[in-house]
């Protein structure tokens, strides 16, 4: 169950080996609906003087007929998600796979939740919240935009609570398994800016959620501060569903509720050019095509911030680091591989507001 439209690309194929599936349409750029164009106005969502503003359009033309707050996508994804395991919580063994794009901007909450946050009369919502980025933003129009943010959060948490309870009055709640977690942060103007980027790869950006709650509440209120990341999720899944998968299948993840002792030192994310080496005490940053455009070095115990770079003091951890780097993924200089693929949508339109 998902609005993430990017899952259900005709070239993506996310959905093979899935019984039933359900593409909740509208997010972003979504081409769910061509009209009217007339009562799309992108005007009151952006600064004085910023005519572009995206897949803006397209977006708030997607939103036309929302009523009331169970027309927003997240309680639209929340909601089929609730009726499937009303009609199938009986068909054990099941899984699910939930992907609500929210609170990926638009930052596009029933706006009382924003307000619960901050409340201004000297902002526009900035619900594309990169617009932001383009202007001198005033301090009202920063709580503004980061209100939003966190006004989205509640209301996703308000209907993954309404997901949570009907496994609770289903009585499937004590023997499933739930994972939560996403697939990157993002920045709420940590160093001046809102959203993410290939050449933000601090932890606002690449350390996220990872919370499970075990069948039979089993290890509750327990925590981890090994690195765990997304390849680790098969192998964990699959050994609680009673099919275990590890190295004997080729895997690079490793099942992380039941092999503490083995969990990384150090972990790598890369976006774009740029390579992140981070452990608990340091994050190397580098241009992974070998240009040498990015050299960035943290000290996480005394800046745990990322606010002063010390790659020329530390000659050993960059070697270190990068040495690391080289034994686990070859040696640099790297070539991109992965091309987006747009083939089954047209090109971004850009679209000037009406006067």
């Amino acid at each position: 169950m998902g609005d993430t439209y990017h899952m259900f690309k005709s070239t993506q194929n996310f959905v093979r080996g899935m019984c039933s599936w359900t593409f909740i349409r509208g997010q972003e750029s979504d081409n769910v609906r061509s009209g009217p164009r007339s009562r799309v106005d992108v005007s009151p969502y952006l600064p004085a003087g910023v005519g572009r503003a995206g897949h803006l359009e397209q977006y708030l033309m997607n939103m036309l007929d929302r009523r009331t707050e169970e027309d927003y996508l997240p309680a639209r994804v929340f909601r089929r998600a609730s009726a499937w395991i009303e009609e199938n919580h009986e068909n054990a063994p099941w899984f699910l796979w939930i992907d609500s794009f929210a609170p990926h901007e638009y930052w596009d909450p029933p706006m009382e939740f924003a307000d619960i946050y901050y409340k201004t009369g000297k902002s526009p919502n900035f619900i594309m919240p990169q617009v932001i980025n383009r202007i001198d933003p005033s301090a009202e129009q920063i709580k503004r935009t980061r209100a939003l943010y966190y006004g989205y959060v509640t209301f996703v948490d308000k209907w993954i609570g309404a997901f949570l309870d009907k496994l609770e009055q289903l009585g499937a709640a004590d023997d499933t398994a739930v994972f939560f977690t996403s697939d990157h942060g993002t920045e709420l103007w940590d160093k001046g800016r809102f959203g993410k980027g290939g050449d933000r790869l601090y932890g606002y950006n690449t350390r996220i959620p990872m919370l499970v709650k075990l069948p039979g509440n089993e290890r509750a209120g327990t925590t981890r501060d090994d690195f765990v990341q997304h390849f680790d999720l098969f192998p964990a899944v699959s050994t609680l569903m009673g099919c275990p998968a590890g190295a004997d299948l080729g895997l690079d993840g490793r099942d992380f509720l039941n092999s503490a002792s083995s969990a990384p030192a150090k972990a790598i994310v890369a976006w774009r050019n740029n390579v992140s080496v981070r452990d608990t005490e340091w994050n190397l940053i580098i241009d992974g095509l070998g240009k040498g455009e990015r050299q960035e070095l943290y000290n996480l115990q005394q800046d745990p911030d990322e606010t002063e770079n010390v790659f020329a003091d530390h000659p050993e951890v960059v070697k270190s680091f990068t040495a690391f780097l080289e034994q686990t993924l070859g040696p640099m200089p790297y070539e991109p591989a992965h091309r987006g693929d747009s083939r089954q949508c047209p090109p971004n339109v850009y679209l000037v507001p009406r006067r």
